[in-house]
């Protein structure tokens, strides 16, 4: 099999993914919007740090050419307009969707900040610092189960380093009208309680009604469809593990099965996805088994089958492009936090 992504360990990490303030993005990709192309080969330091962040952010897109989202047009359309609300809004939209290998950094994040600090609470920099310093998928866990962590094996050097990212992210949350600075400190707005509805809720499962009204403006409705679709192509219409394929009129039956849930601060990309019969779709959200790091099938011990689970327990068909391959991110979560428990149990 080839070669599976990089991981990197540590939550505070992720955060230094992301380099450069909004403030300065969102300005400067304003006054150079109409000659992006010239910008970003006149001036190498667009090219190698300014345009990489706004393309992780969804604002950018690489096609032939560097071009605006639709993301990107509103954005730009507030800041032109000063538009405070539409601004601080399509930018919590941008920070609930932000993706790193199959999870959500600063949807976690935002869970976490609300859990430890209601609304008239300071933020508390130390008991933040520890957050950030945890391994990835401690950190959700804990934002799932509100269970403490063992704080005590996180390494001293990871203590330094974490508090690095911390003027960055804070920026990106106070553009986006989470997070404000009052006297005595920072504090959460009360639009976080609302960005933790949205950004936390599997919209699959969302009344039809709750999809029309509450996400108009914060739209996630329709990326459950694109999230199979982008599956679907992915996997070339076939299931990842049985390699069944199946249209009933016309209409391909297999599942966008979630490795990490959405519920749980996992995302919509590719990566957090494997294509399924809908029978292993709910074996997999319930526990009954769960991929290794080399993508093999880890059946859960309690488990008695025959020839139910296909003989190659593996992977046998992986995605075409390596970026679209399993997260081990996701698939870590999974194993440690799914595996033999089951989505519904796995946060008591």
């Amino acid at each position: 099999m080839s070669k599976k992504k990089n991981q990197i360990k540590y939550f505070y990490q992720i955060l230094s993914d992301i380099k450069n303030n909004i403030d300065t993005l969102v300005k400067e990709l304003y006054e150079i919007q109409d000659n992006l192309e010239n910008f970003a080969y006149s001036k190498p330091v667009i090219l190698k740090s300014k345009y990489p962040d706004l393309k992780k952010l969804g604002i950018l897109q690489k096609k032939e050419n560097w071009e605006i989202t639709e993301t990107g047009k509103l954005l730009l359309k507030a800041y032109s307009e000063n538009n405070i609300d539409l601004y601080q809004k399509t930018l919590a939209n941008i920070l609930g969707s932000y993706d790193f290998n199959g999870f959500r950094p600063y949807a976690v994040l935002c869970k976490f900040l609300f859990i430890k600090f209601k609304e008239k609470t300071p933020f508390n920099r130390d008991e933040i610092v520890k957050f950030l310093s945890l391994p990835i998928n401690e950190a959700i866990y804990f934002i799932n189960t509100e269970k403490e962590p063992n704080f005590n094996q996180i390494k001293k050097e990871d203590l330094i380093e974490a508090p690095r990212p911390y003027s960055y992210w804070l920026n990106y949350l106070k553009n986006a009208g989470l997070v404000e600075e009052k006297e005595g400190g920072e504090f959460i707005t009360e639009n976080m309680k609302e960005f933790i509805e949205i950004f936390f809720e599997d919209l699959s499962k969302a009344p039809i009604s709750k999809k029309e009204t509450k996400y108009k403006i914060i739209s996630r409705g329709s990326n459950q469809q694109i999230f199979r679709s982008n599956l679907l192509k992915a996997y070339d219409e076939r299931c990842a593990i049985s390699n069944k394929f199946l249209k009933y009129k016309h209409i391909n039956i297999l599942e966008a099965a979630h490795i990490i849930p959405v519920s749980h601060g996992g995302s919509y990309n590719t990566d957090n996805g494997i294509l399924m019969t809908p029978d292993l779709h709910k074996d997999f959200d319930e526990g009954v088994f769960s991929i290794d790091n080399d993508y093999n099938l880890v059946i859960y011990k309690d488990v008695e089958e025959y020839e139910y689970i296909p003989i190659e327990k593996k992977i046998v068909n992986l995605p075409k492009e390596k970026e679209d391959y399993p997260s081990l991110i996701s698939l870590e979560y999974h194993q440690k936090y799914i595996f033999g428990i089951g989505i519904l149990n796995s946060n008591k």
